[in-house]
């Protein structure tokens, strides 16, 4: 019996203010890559979540954080944006929207897509969020590359394209 796949969710997010959403700082936080090599850690288990935040005050330069969290088990993962479920063709991948996304207000669940051992998918999605205390507006892209992985393949993200795509773009005024 061949070993059950590996699930390696790599979220990179970019987050800014009103002071990168036109112009040059808007052109800097663009280029940030959407995939990267994964480190060999990822592997060292069956579900690995990493993340990498790039941040304006950074000039959207270099990452921020890399944290790898490595699980047995998909509740190891804090992924309050995911909902990952086995069905018969193998992982069906949902994006849940966060309530104090300003631009759109409240909770909602979205079927991205279901990946077959093998393959990966890519979901996107932004939201803007208003500081409760101060009414800061802020701004994130999150890029999550979701592998259903049957082996160690640290280039997997940023040697093919996606088997799977899912946008959720808002206006974000």
């Amino acid at each position: 019996m061949s070993a059950p796949p590996f699930v390696i969710i790599q979220r990179i997010r970019s987050e800014w203010t009103k002071e990168s959403r036109g112009g040059e700082g808007a052109r800097r936080r663009n280029a940030v890559p959407q995939a990267l090599p994964l480190p060999e850690s990822c592997f060292t288990d069956r579900f690995a979540h990493q993340t990498v935040r790039f941040l304006e005050r950074e000039e959207f330069r270099r990452p921020e954080r890399d944290s790898i969290a490595i699980g047995d088990s998909w509740t190891d993962m804090a992924c309050s944006d995911l909902e990952i479920t086995v069905v018969t063709e193998g992982l069906q991948v949902r994006l849940v929207t966060d309530a104090r996304n300003a631009a759109s207000g409240d909770v909602q669940t979205f079927r991205a897509f279901t990946l077959v051992p093998g393959t990966w998918g890519q979901l996107i999605y932004n939201a803007r969020y208003v500081h409760v205390y101060t009414g800061i507006w802020t701004y994130e892209r999150s890029v999550l590359n979701i592998g259903y992985l049957k082996a160690v393949q640290p280039k997997r993200f940023t040697s093919s394209s996606p088997n799977e795509t899912f946008s959720r773009m808002l206006r974000l005024h």
